[in-house]
């Protein structure tokens, strides 16, 4: 099944467990419009997933949050099971990059 990615990025990361998907970095000039659309440089992009370190996706998502942190399952999803939090959006303290292993296990299994 294909699957598209966007990652909102405030630092760059190695995302290369992910390059098997169709996917897109995006680090400014974005607004979400919906939980499967965002706006990008005046182009609207629906993708399947998003994995962010930007805590603000929640000003245009009601993700829920606790301590300023986004809420996080086992596999980093928040409130919005297509919306994960990485890094310094979340309450994880493993790194990043195992933050994102979880992550890939968890879309792969689906």
């Amino acid at each position: 099944m294909h699957k598209t990615i966007i990652f909102i990025l405030k630092q760059t990361i190695d995302i290369s467990p992910f390059v098997t998907f169709s996917h897109l970095i995006i680090q400014n000039d974005w607004e979400i419009i919906d939980e499967n659309s965002l706006k990008h440089q005046n182009k609207i992009i629906y993708f399947d997933y998003i994995i962010t370190d930007e805590i603000r996706i929640s000003e245009y998502l009601n993700l829920e949050k606790e301590d300023e942190k986004l809420i996080t399952n086992y596999f980093l999803q928040t409130s919005m099971e297509n919306i994960y939090a990485i890094g310094d959006a979340n309450s994880c303290l493993a790194s990043v990059s195992d933050q994102l292993l979880k992550i890939y296990e968890d879309i792969t299994t689906k």
